[in-house]
């Protein structure tokens, strides 16, 4: 859901805030892995708890990195 109202701000020509969306929903994911129980995660479960976290934090940071780097349109 979070990635999807990031989207439809992207669509509506506002990168960086729909891009920041992006970023804090894939952050999100990573912090419910991380406080969830295992039989609680549901689809965010793949594989060991530690290796989603690392990578949803990956994900998560480079997105965000990416959208502050990125200089708007002229």
């Amino acid at each position: 859901m979070v990635i999807a109202a990031g989207a439809v701000v992207v669509a509506d020509d506002h990168f960086r805030r729909g891009t920041f969306i992006m970023a804090g929903g894939v952050c999100l994911a990573a912090f419910l892995r991380a406080i969830l129980p295992s039989d609680r995660a549901g689809l965010l479960k793949l594989r060991s708890r530690f290796l989603d976290i690392l990578t949803l934090g990956f994900l998560g940071a480079g997105t965000l990195i990416a959208c502050l780097i990125v200089p708007p349109p002229s």
